[in-house]
C-alpha cells in the first residue's frame, strides 16, 4: 500500500520485486524501487472504503489499468489482504486490507510529540551583573578575604598571617625569626642615629 491520501489516494498491490538503483560517484547514492501489481483503486469498482469503522476492501481480480508499478520502497507501506470472513457470490472477489508494521521497524511518525513554539513577541532583557562576589555565613556577618598570591602559603592563622607547614607537618617559624632579625636591625638603626 502507499501512504499518500487517507483512502482515495491510496494504492494497494502485491509486490513482485526490489529493485536496487546505484548511482555513480562520492558519496555513493542508492534507491530502493518496489515493483508492484496494483488493484484497481477506483472507489466503487476496485475499492470499497468503510470510513466509520477505517476498513478497506479491494476486489482482488481487478487491476489497475495503466503501467506505473514503480514505488520508491520509503513510501510503502506494508499490509496483507485477508478474504472475507463470510464467502458468498458477492463478496468472493473481495479482500480485506490489514495495515501491519514491519519487524524490526520503529515507526517514525511526522507529528512531534511535543512541539516547542518560538515566541515571537517576546523582548530581549539585558542585565549588567556584578562581578563582585560576597560570601555571607549563618550569623550574616560579613568577611572580608585577600587572595593570596603566595603558591607556598599553606596555613593563614587567626590574624590572617601566612604561616608555612615544613615536612614533619609542624609550622615553620622561618619567617617570625626573620621578622624578629628585621626588628632587631631596625633598634640597631636607631642606637647609630
Amino acid at each position: 500500500g502507499t501512504g499518500y491520501g487517507e483512502y482515495e489516494n491510496d494504492f494497494y498491490g502485491q509486490l513482485e520485486e526490489i529493485i536496487q538503483i546505484e548511482y555513480p560517484g562520492l558519496p555513493l547514492k542508492m534507491v530502493m524501487l518496489f515493483k508492484c501489481e496494483w488493484f484497481d483503486p477506483t472507489i466503487g469498482r476496485g475499492k470499497k472504503v468503510d470510513e466509520t469503522h477505517g476498513i478497506i476492501q479491494i476486489r482482488h481480480n481487478r487491476h489497475y489499468g495503466k503501467y506505473d508499478p514503480f514505488i520508491i520502497a520509503q513510501k510503502a507501506i506494508q499490509v496483507y489482504f485477508a478474504p472475507h470472513p463470510i464467502r458468498t457470490r458477492s463478496n468472493a472477489d473481495w479482500w480485506f486490507v490489514i495495515k501491519t508494521k514491519a519487524r524490526g521497524v520503529i515507526e517514525d511518525s511526522n507529528s512531534a510529540y511535543q512541539e516547542d513554539f518560538i515566541d515571537q513577541n517576546c523582548d530581549l532583557i539585558s542585565a549588567e551583573l556584578d562581578s563582585t562576589i560576597i560570601l555571607q555565613d549563618i550569623d550574616e556577618t560579613f568577611e572580608e578575604v585577600d587572595v593570596l598570591d603566595d603558591a607556598d602559603c599553606e596555613l593563614i592563622n587567626e590574624d590572617g598571617d601566612c604561616e608555612l607547614i615544613n615536612e614533619d607537618g609542624e609550622i615553620d617559624n622561618d619567617e617570625e625569626e626573620g621578622e624578629e632579625i628585621d626588628d632587631v636591625l631596625d633598634e640597631d638603626e636607631e642606637f647609630r642615629d
